[in-house]
């Protein structure tokens, strides 16, 4: 397949072949075409190795633009559960840390929302307005990904809508 005419500025054809390097084994790899890729995580494209089975990125072709419509759950997202395991002590301490800077911030600027997430761990603290609690959730071995804002998403002032 050959791209004839396409409206994006940015838009490169890849070369192929192009070599990569894994990043778990360091093994060279040499990617011959489309087949030797998949769609993942983020909309970009990846390849195993051959050798160790390792998923490794490549920025030699441009991934797709996830929105909506196309994004498939878990395809598209990162999975976090080889991610360094988080301790109950550390848990802890970050939801007492959001708590905290939701007490100091009653000005609902952050909208009323603290998270971290590292590890293989995920915590969100949430106050929502005329509730007399924080809403508190821990989520182990979790996946995320980022759509990015296609035009309906913003407001006539520029910025994102605050739904």
């Amino acid at each position: 397949m050959k791209v004839v005419k396409t409206d994006k500025e940015y838009y490169k054809e890849p070369i192929f072949p192009f070599k990569e390097t894994c990043e778990k084994c360091g093994s060279v790899i040499e990617i011959e075409s489309y087949d030797d890729l998949h769609v993942g995580a983020l909309g970009c494209y990846y390849y195993d190795c051959p050798v160790c089975d390792k998923e490794n990125m490549t920025d030699h072709v441009d991934g797709i633009t996830l929105t909506i419509d196309n994004l498939e759950f878990p395809v598209h997202f990162y999975d976090f559960k080889n991610g360094k395991e988080v301790s109950n002590d550390e848990i802890k301490k970050y939801i007492k840390k959001g708590v905290l800077k939701l007490r100091e911030n009653k000005v609902e600027d952050d909208c009323g929302m603290f998270y971290t997430a590292t590890g293989d761990t995920f915590v969100l603290v949430k106050r929502y307005p005329g509730d007399e609690e924080y809403y508190v959730m821990v989520a182990k071995s979790y996946y995320d990904t980022h759509i990015p804002f296609q035009q309906e998403d913003y407001n006539p002032c520029g910025g994102p809508y605050d739904d």
